[in-house]
């Protein structure tokens, strides 16, 4: 699988790496080179780990090929630069030319490393952009499309239940305001009518018909009679006009009895 996916190197490729500047040309020590040879080969470990977890994520799996982690290798402990001091203490030809080939190496293994990066990167953008998982995320946009209006649905039926009972209870609340000003109104009336002159000259009016056969039956008006009436206007006659008349002949028969 690893294969497949570094089919971009290419021999044009390596041949473009130069051949690193040896340390004797820098004027840099056995054991600086070896330290920073170190530390790059270390790097380079832990990024072809996570270029191998990035395969396996894209379905590039390595379990079939029986080939373990770098991370599984037991890890030696590097040799200390005092030892190496003493191994590169004598300028020998063939060491120098070992490191210098080490460090090519390395530097091969950084460059097909961007490499697979790059190879990587390319089959991530082509899987995003294929028309199944095109058609994979449009269903899955649609299915959340779909939730939203339906949440959307019931949120509108909610609030359409609140207003119907708003609308309720304002109707009910109308209907009171409109009857206790129906019943406010009535007792104005009454109040008014009770207290106006013209209710009160009604009685008068009946009692003034009914000591019309007395003065009449005098021949002449009395005045104890008009002075009744003066008086009569300033009571209230309460009671239907029945009640009324008897009233008035009653004061008539007294207005009888004064004049005798």
């Amino acid at each position: 699988m690893v294969d497949a996916v570094c089919v971009g190197i290419t021999t044009d490729t390596l041949n473009m790496l130069h051949a690193p500047i040896p340390p004797i040309h820098v004027g840099a020590t056995a054991p600086e080179s070896f330290t920073v040879l170190q530390h790059r080969i270390v790097t380079a470990e832990e990024q072809t780990d996570a270029l191998i977890q990035e395969l396996e994520d894209l379905g590039f799996g390595i379990e079939d090929t029986g080939a373990s982690k770098i991370g599984e290798h037991t890890s030696h402990r590097p040799v200390s630069p005092f030892h190496v001091r003493k191994a590169f203490g004598t300028e020998n030809d063939v060491l120098w030319k070992n490191c210098e080939s080490l460090v090519s190496r390395v530097c091969r293994l950084e460059s097909v490393i961007q490499t697979m990066k790059l190879n990587i990167f390319r089959i991530q953008t082509a899987k995003e952009l294929r028309p199944e998982h095109s058609v994979d995320r449009l269903a899955v946009m649609q299915e959340e499309h779909i939730q939203e209006l339906k949440k959307m649905q019931r949120e509108i039926m909610r609030f359409r239940q609140q207003l119907s009972e708003v609308s309720e209870e304002k109707e009910a609340a109308h209907e009171e305001i409109e009857r206790l000003s129906a019943a406010l109104e009535m007792a104005t009336a009454t109040k008014i009518w009770r207290s106006t002159p013209i209710h009160s000259a009604r009685g008068c009016h009946v009692l003034s018909r009914a000591t019309q056969p007395v003065n009449a039956e005098w021949g002449r008006p009395g005045y104890e009679i008009e002075k009744l009436h003066v008086s009569s206007d300033e009571e209230e006659v309460e009671g239907d006009d029945g009640v009324e008349v008897l009233k008035g002949k009653d004061a008539g028969a007294e207005a009888i009895a004064l004049a005798r």
